[in-house]
C-alpha cells in the first residue's frame, strides 16, 4: 500500500469514528490527516523527481562510458586514476619489457622505482613538478658573444 493509500485509509477511519464535526477530537484528527495527506503528496512528488534524476544520472554514466571508450580506447578512467580510501592517488604503469600493467601509488613514486613483478625489470620513475602558470620562471635570455 502506498503512502497516499494509507492516508486515505486513515481518512476513512476518521469518518467512521462518528465524531461531531465541531468536537475537539474531530478537529484534531482532521488536522492530523490533512498534514499526513499533504506530506504524502510531497513525498510522492519527490519520489517522481528522484526517479527522473536517477534516470538522467544513468544516461550520463552511459555517455561518460562511451566517451571513455572513444578517448581512451576502452581503458577506464577509474582504473587510470584510482583513488584509494586514504586519498592517495594511484597510477598505472606499463613495463617496457613484458608490458605488464603495474599499479603505482605516491609512496612508490617517492622511492623512485619498483621491480616488475612479472619479469623482474627495474622500473624507475622521475617525478617532475609542473609549475603553475603564474609561478613559471621566465625563459633565460640568450647570451651574445
Amino acid at each position: 500500500m502506498t503512502l497516499s493509500e494509507k492516508v486515505a485509509y486513515l481518512r476513512g477511519l476518521e469518518a467512521g469514528l462518528g465524531l461531531r464535526a465541531d468536537s475537539s477530537e474531530a478537529k484534531l484528527f482532521h488536522a492530523i490527516t490533512e498534514v499526513l495527506e499533504e506530506s504524502a503528496k510531497s513525498i510522492d512528488g519527490l519520489t517522481e523527481e528522484l526517479a527522473e534524476l536517477n534516470s538522467r544520472v544513468d544516461g550520463l554514466d552511459v555517455d561518460l562510458g562511451d566517451l571513455e571508450t572513444l578517448l581512451l580506447g576502452g581503458e577506464d578512467l577509474d582504473e587510470l586514476f584510482a583513488v584509494s580510501d586514504e586519498g592517495d592517488v594511484s597510477y598505472e604503469a606499463e613495463c617496457p619489457i613484458c608490458h605488464a600493467r603495474i599499479e603505482v601509488n605516491e609512496s612508490v613514486l617517492e622511492t623512485g622505482g619498483i621491480t616488475c613483478p612479472e619479469c623482474g625489470n627495474k622500473l624507475e620513475f622521475e617525478v617532475e613538478e609542473v609549475p603553475a602558470e603564474d609561478d613559471a620562471s621566465p625563459e633565460p635570455d640568450a647570451v651574445n658573444n
